[in-house]
């Protein structure tokens, strides 16, 4: 059962842009819904999760060239993966939700990763986190 004491139960926040290609670091701090991203290289969303159990990412891009990936990870103080979600994530599909979870992660950091290879793009039309 989910902890309702828990900072971020039920509460729903957008993904936002932490790190970007150089090419693309003006895109550090913005939403990720609604953007799209061309530039190749990794685009990285942090969550701060002090003290959550489980949190579930939401994506969904309405359009994606040449298949770029994500990944949402666990992360130890080093910056070093703990724990990887399920699914795994993995090739995003136009127009499919992707719902990701992480369970039970105490105080780590989560970071959802998108990588655009050459030639690709992805458009966000759903870019969300959610504490269970």
């Amino acid at each position: 059962m989910p902890n309702p004491l828990n900072p971020l139960f039920g509460i729903q926040d957008l993904l936002k842009i932490t790190a970007a290609p150089t090419a693309d670091l003006a895109r550090i701090g913005q939403v990720l819904m609604g953007l799209t991203l061309s530039t190749q290289g990794t685009y990285q969303c942090d969550i701060d999760t002090s003290g959550i159990g489980t949190v579930e990412v939401h994506v969904t891009a309405s359009a994606q060239t040449a298949s770029p990936t994500i990944a949402f990870n666990s992360l130890h103080a080093d910056g070093g993966i703990y724990q990887a979600s399920t699914p795994a994530g993995g090739a995003l599909v136009a127009n499919a939700q992707q719902d990701l979870k992480i369970v039970s992660v105490g105080e780590h950091k989560m970071r959802l990763t998108i990588t655009i290879p050459s030639g690709g793009s992805a458009t966000f039309s759903r870019a969300c986190f959610n504490g269970l």
